[in-house]
Parts: structure tokens; sequence; C-alpha cells
């Protein structure tokens, strides 16, 4: 039975991924039954679309928290989020531009809607594989050069925990008059402590889309989405908002918002305080070790001296392995961590690995952490790419040729092709590695030999939109 395995996880690992609450190890609801919270919308209980009474207070307390003109409770996660504030902010065949490394709910907020998306791409770091921020000229060399676009998308945290200078981005944006909608999933926490940025809102964006889930102790699915300016016009945001959750909007999940914010503001700051000693003294231990490090501030000022990267800050709760003399193993290291010591991370790269960490974690954790990496970490460490590693970067963005708007492909007919034989060929759907869920190729898009070899190389990670070495494109 599913209820087993999930119990018998618990028991077994230790979680350096989301959710933030750790399985538990902070839960702002203990002590309530799930099972007695499950309402529905009654006349003694209330409405998420229409609150007039405690849900409402709720909703009020948090607008007035984050100092926002209107702050929504999301039960269908960040995706949900995206593709509202995409939704409400173009019509349809609109121009959007969007940073090339989006998740994909911001590609599905383009096809749902038809729009036309234009892209900017990251700065890139070829040796590690790592997209950096956006260069400010380009930003603005593409609004000047493309006056209809309406909206553009952006993402800081990365799921590195790489944060973008949105104040000099929202500047720019507003310069030409558009719409700053910042995709802020793993940064719900940056509002929160007094150790990191700041938030996304502090500096201008329109708009900001969080998942409390993933960094703070809340339940899978929660998120929030702030409009932060009046150039956005909440009655269309409130009409979106509906059609992207669930007509049953689950009490729990709602009560699990509510709760957390709560948490994080009246009740957590000897947590939070803890957690800030426990997290900068195992940073500052994995700093004596001589092969293996974490990604900071120090690291991307040296990798900017080489290349700009255009990253203001990296968040620090973030804990992004990579190699300090040479390329790190990241898969081999990552699969040795969770067979040999039980740790689960996030996600394994081919020259990184990256954890998340939250105020949920333990001593006992950091601990058993630091150890695993002391113990094995120089073993990984490689001078040359390793037997697991590829002459492909991992998460590759490189300029595409965009044959048609991605919806466009939905009014063709498809068919199923051999990989090898798919070169010139349109793609239908979607072709991303999970995580990070950063499409490689979209629908619309032609799929080059290079594209071909970098899918192949990949055999080790999940990709989506391969089946039995097949993927669909346009007859």
């Amino acid at each position: 039975m599913m209820k087993k395995k999930l119990i018998e996880y618990e028991k077994e690992y230790y979680p350096f991924h989301m959710p933030g609450h750790k399985q538990g190890r902070v839960n702002p609801l203990k002590g309530y039954d799930f099972f007695k919270m499950d309402l529905t919308e009654t006349d003694m209980s209330d409405d998420l679309f229409h609150p007039k009474a405690y849900i409402k207070e709720s909703l009020d307390r948090a607008k007035n928290l984050y100092k926002t003109l209107k702050t929504y409770y999301l039960v269908n996660g960040s995706s949900s989020g995206l593709m509202t504030a995409i939704s409400a902010c173009t019509k349809r065949g609109d121009q959007i531009l969007i940073q090339r490394n989006s998740h994909h709910a911001v590609y599905n907020g383009v096809y749902a809607n038809g729009l036309d998306p234009l892209y900017i791409y990251p700065s890139y770091n070829e040796e590690l594989g790592l997209f950096g921020g956006i260069n400010p000229d380009n930003l603005r060399q593409l609004l000047i050069t493309n006056p209809d676009i309406k909206a553009v998308v952006i993402t800081s945290p990365s799921y590195e925990g790489l944060i973008l200078d949105i104040e000099m981005i929202a500047g720019i944006v507003h310069e030409y008059n558009k719409i700053l909608i910042v995709d802020e999933a793993h940064g719900a926490h940056l509002f929160f402590y007094d150790f990191t940025p700041d938030s996304a809102l502090a500096f201008g964006a329109d708009i900001v889309v969080q998942s409390l889930h993933k960094t703070l102790p809340a339940l899978t699915q929660t998120a929030l989405l702030h409009i932060n300016s009046n150039c956005v016009d909440i009655d269309i945001v409130d009409f979106y908002y509906q059609m992207y959750q669930t007509s049953s909007p689950s009490f729990v999940l709602v009560a699990s918002i509510d709760s957390c914010i709560n948490y994080m503001t009246s009740r957590s700051l000897a947590k939070q305080m803890a957690y800030k000693e426990m997290l900068f003294n195992f940073r500052n231990q994995i700093k004596q070790l001589e092969h293996i490090g974490l990604m900071d501030d120090d690291f991307i000022t040296q990798l900017a001296k080489s290349k700009p990267m255009y990253i203001k800050a990296v968040d620090p709760t973030r804990l992004t392995f990579i190699g300090k003399k040479g390329l790190l193993d990241g898969k081999g290291l990552d699969e040795a961590l969770q067979t040999r010591f039980k740790l689960v991370f996030e996600m394994a790269s081919l020259n990184y690995i990256v954890g998340i960490s939250s105020l949920a974690d333990t001593l006992k954790g950091f601990g058993l952490l630091y150890d695993s990496i002391e113990l094995i970490g120089a073993m990984y460490c490689v001078d040359e790419k390793s037997s697991c590693q590829t002459d492909a970067d991992f998460g590759i963005i490189k300029v595409v040729d965009k044959v048609m708007k991605p919806s466009d492909a939905a009014d063709y007919d498809v068919t199923e092709i051999e990989l090898d034989q798919a070169e010139g060929r349109i793609c239908s759907d979607y072709i991303k590695v999970y995580p990070p869920s950063i499409p490689i190729l979209v629908p619309g898009e032609r799929i080059t030999r290079s594209m071909i070899n970098y899918i192949k190389q990949l055999d080790a990670f999940v990709i989506h939109g391969i089946t039995d070495n097949k993927l669909k494109v346009l007859q």
C-alpha cells in the first residue's frame, strides 16, 4: 500500500529536498486531524474564491504582512500561479518575453494562451553547465526592438539558489512600460529570514509567485500569488485565478498556508535562529574540505572573472555542492549519498548536486551530511569528466529555431519517430529533464543534431517527452 511505502521512506531516509517541513519535523498543523479539517464550501464554513469569514481574514493578514495589493492562496502550486499571472497580463496571440530556462509551467501559460514567446538567454558557464542571470543590455535591446511585448517573465532564485538583480531588471522593464512577473517558487523563505537576500517583492516586481512548500513548513501544492503594483488588473487576475484552481480547493491546504505564514511570523523566531547557526556552521565546516565545496557568493564572483554571470547573490540556504579542484561527478555523488547514507537530494546535475535546507532540518541531519561528504566527497571530484559525464552541458539551452508558436503545433497531425531520425523535424511535445523541468525543446521548435546527441547521453536522468527512444514530431 502507498501509506506503508510513505511511512517506510520517512523512517529510512533523511530529506535534503522539498517540502520544507521535512516530513513533519516542523508541523504548524500538529495535533489536527486532517480528515476533520477536510471540508467543502458551506454556509457555516467559507469559500476560497468568495471569502467572507475566516479565509478572508487570513487573506487580509497575508496582504498586510507582504504589503501587496492582493495576495492569493494557491492550492494547485506555483504552476497555477504562473499560468494565472501570464493569462492575466496578456491577450491571445500577444508577444511575451521569457527567460529561456524557465520552468515548464511558464511554457504552459504561453501554450494555453496562444502567445508568441520571445526568449532572453541567461549567462551560461559551460564547464559546470550552470545558468546565470540576465545581461541588462540584452534585455533592453529586446524591449526596444520588440515593442509589442506585453510582459517579461524571469526566474529568481534558480534551482541552484542563484538570485538575480530584480531591482535592475524591474527598472528596465518598467522603463518600457511592461509588466514584470517573477517566478520566485524557490524563494518563499527570502521574505522571512534576516540572513538571506530580500524577496523580489522588495525590488519592484509587479507579480511574484512563491511556493511555500518548497522551503517553508507547508504542505505540498501550497503557494502564493502576489500582486505588487497597480499596473496589474486585479479583476482579470481574479477571473484566471479561479480558472486555474480546482473548483473544490482543499481546506487542509488553505489551513496549511495560513498556519505556515502564522508560524513564520509569530512562532518561529527561536527555530530560525537555531537554523541560522546550524546552517552557517555547516557551511563553514564544508569550507575546510580540500576537494568539495558549496556554491556561494565568492564562487560566483570567481566564475564571473572569465565570463559575466549577472548574479546578485547566492541563497545560503541552498546546498549546491561543487568540486573545488575540478569537476564533480554529481550523479555519482548523489547515488552514493542515497544508497550508503540514506540522504536524498533534490537534484543531481552532471557537475553538481542540489540540496534544499530549511528551518525544519536538524543538527543530526546536518551532521550526517557533513560526515558523509567528508568521507566520500573527494572520491567524486575529478580533474576530467568521468564516464557518467558527457560532452553535452546539463540543462543545455542553445539558441533555438522557433518555427511556429507552441500552440500552433497543436494544429498539426503528430507522429512518433526514432530519436536518431528526428534531425530537422519539428517537435510537438516538451522534452525536458526532470528535475529541474526546464524544456530542452518546446513544441514548434526544430530538432538539431546537437540536441539529439545531448538527449541520448542523458539516459541516467529522468527525461519527459521521450518514450522507448522515440519522441513526437509534426507530420
